[in-house]
């Protein structure tokens, strides 16, 4: 198994596979795609060159007892 981030040309098949795990309603997923997601924030998992898995995290802005956190969610 290949662990690795994700690049432009991985799009496509990340695509695929979030419409396969998660269905793919219209407008989110494209504004999800266009929006929020980032290659450079995707960590992927590739078996026999294939992409078997998908992470993304996105940098979020937590407010915690009066104080802003920069931090990460993983979708």
């Amino acid at each position: 198994m290949e662990l690795r981030l994700a690049n432009t040309n991985d799009t496509e098949a990340i695509k695929k596979l979030w419409a396969y795990s998660f269905e793919s309603y219209e407008p989110y997923f494209s504004w999800y795609f266009n929006t929020i997601y980032r290659p450079e924030q995707t960590l992927c998992a590739f078996e026999d060159g294939e992409l078997s898995a998908s992470l993304q995290m996105i940098p979020y802005q937590l407010f915690l007892r009066g104080r802003c956190l920069s931090t990460t969610y993983i979708v």
